[in-house]
């Protein structure tokens, strides 16, 4: 009888030990999977996430070249003395770093070219057309 109890033994310890093998070969093989799921997903939410901030980063300074754009045209085609230059400067930068920065106003003449002669000269009244 004590030679059928150490081969029962033994074969209870080889079945354990090849279900525990194959439970920890199992399970290993099924944790590098979700890892590399996980990873593929955190990828592609990070490439969502940057590409979303860039979007809305995008259509910022779209709009800020608009307002840009438009306070240039108004400069170029208006005539402004300094001190309503610095009001409006002041008032475009109300509540920003810039607020703080000086402004530096140096006016030019407008001069025009006549394109048959190729004459210069100053209009009057400060009209360029």
């Amino acid at each position: 009888m004590p030679a059928s109890k150490s081969i029962v033994t033994r074969l209870i310890l080889v079945i354990t030990l090849c279900g525990a093998l194959i439970f920890v070969i199992t399970f290993g093989y099924n944790y590098y999977q979700s890892r590399l799921v996980l990873e593929r997903e955190l990828e592609n939410n990070a490439r969502n996430l940057a590409m979303s901030l860039v979007n809305r980063v995008e259509s910022e300074l779209i709009s800020v070249s608009k307002v840009t754009e438009g306070v240039a045209r108004s400069l170029e085609t208006g005539s402004y003395s300094e001190e309503q230059l610095h009001a409006q400067w002041s008032m475009l930068v109300a509540d920003t770093i810039l607020a703080q920065a000086v402004l530096v106003i140096r006016l030019v003449p407008a001069e025009q070219q006549c394109m048959v002669c190729f004459q210069k000269y100053h209009p009057l009244n400060k009209e360029t057309r």
